[in-house]
């Protein structure tokens, strides 16, 4: 960690590593000061520079107990790397979020940090943007344990990029928005046990954004809900996983369920272990939505020691027209259901069917 050395008494002291961009947070540690005077000290020298600093934390416990102000331009970060199994330090975010909500504040970044989330990372906002978005905002790498839901709100320019979200009690995600960028820098491994019927992305009105290579293993609740009237999402390389769960530890109901939405593309999904309860039509549902392309979809019947509890209900199914591109069922039945043949156009896709159903 960065050494600590003599607190700054205003402002305008300047702790020993700003040179380098970076301020300690334990720098502006003042005798016995508990951890939310000291962070909030740190943030008002940062706040205060022209041209802002990252404020590091130390390979320690942090323990906050209310939401700290944000301000345009924060930067949280540590050094060593963030996981969910909080090997280096641990910020315990207070309930209501690491940071209060203000419509005039943009850039944010998180970075690394190892997070025990009592509720919220951040606070929850409208998702229909009726008292702003939350702008600019990076999570880049770091763990969070716990959370239900990590993100709530309206979100522009949302860079969402953990490595690791466990152990949450409801949806890690719950926005609306555009310009966003989910999971697509490097491994996202997301996992939590949730009602059944409560996804892990709960995505409504969210337009002209990316949800990469994100590692869903569903437990419980199912992984992606896609709902309302935004334009052009891409889901890139997602994976809905149960393999070794089973009963109700597995994913209850269909792993990808889509209301709405307009051109829609989703590349490389994988759902495997779904449906166990037999509750939905297929793996996947579609119930509303409009120019809709599946391109490579994985349906496994077997992953290891483990077989999927439904491998004869339909891969897909669908109210609405769809397009589906080379589809892999391995395994299982090579099967689409429809309320009419007509609404699937396949690709690409010997041995399978499209089967109409009332």
């Amino acid at each position: 960690m960065l050494a600590a050395e003599s607190a700054p008494t205003d402002a305008d002291a300047s702790p020993p590593n700003a040179p380098l961009g970076l301020v300690a947070v334990e720098d502006f540690r003042q005798g016995s000061a508990d951890d939310d005077a000291t962070v909030a000290a740190a943030m008002t020298y940062a706040a205060g520079q022209t041209y802002k600093p990252a404020l590091v934390f130390a390979n320690r416990v942090y323990d906050l107990t209310r939401p700290l102000r944000a301000f345009s331009g924060l930067h949280l970060m540590q050094f060593p790397f963030g996981d969910e199994f909080q090997h280096s330090q641990v910020i315990k975010v207070p309930e209501g979020g690491l940071l209060g909500f203000d419509p005039h504040v943009r850039s944010i970044t998180l970075e690394n940090l190892s997070c025990q989330v009592r509720d919220h990372l951040l606070e929850p906002i409208p998702r229909d943007a009726a008292g702003g978005a939350w702008t600019d905002v990076r999570v880049l790498g770091g763990g969070y344990n716990g959370g239900a839901p990590l993100l709530d709100g309206a979100f522009l320019r949302l860079s969402f990029q953990p490595t690791y979200v466990n152990n949450v009690t409801d949806s890690v995600l719950r926005i609306g928005g555009s310009d966003s960028w989910l999971f697509t820098r490097g491994p996202h491994y997301v996992s939590g046990v949730l009602p059944a019927n409560r996804p892990f992305l709960d995505l409504d009105n969210l337009g002209q954004s990316v949800i990469g290579s994100v590692y869903i293993t569903a437990q419980g609740g199912y992984g992606i809900l896609l709902s309302g009237k935004a334009t052009g999402l891409v889901l890139d390389g997602v994976l809905i996983d149960a393999t070794g769960r089973e009963d109700d530890d597995a994913t209850q109901l269909a792993g990808l369920q889509i209301l709405g939405g307009t051109d829609i593309t989703i590349n490389d999904l994988w759902v495997f272990n779904a449906n166990v309860s037999g509750g939905s039509a297929g793996l996947v549902t579609v119930r509303g939505g409009s120019e809709i392309v599946f391109v490579n979809p994985r349906f496994p019947g077997v992953n290891g020691d483990t077989r999927a509890a439904d491998t004869t209900s339909a891969c897909i199914d669908t109210t609405v027209p769809i397009t589906v591109m080379a589809p892999k069922a391995v395994g299982r039945a090579k099967l689409i259901t429809a309320v009419r043949e007509e609404l699937v156009t396949l690709v690409g896709a010997p041995e399978w069917q499209v089967r109409a159903r009332p």
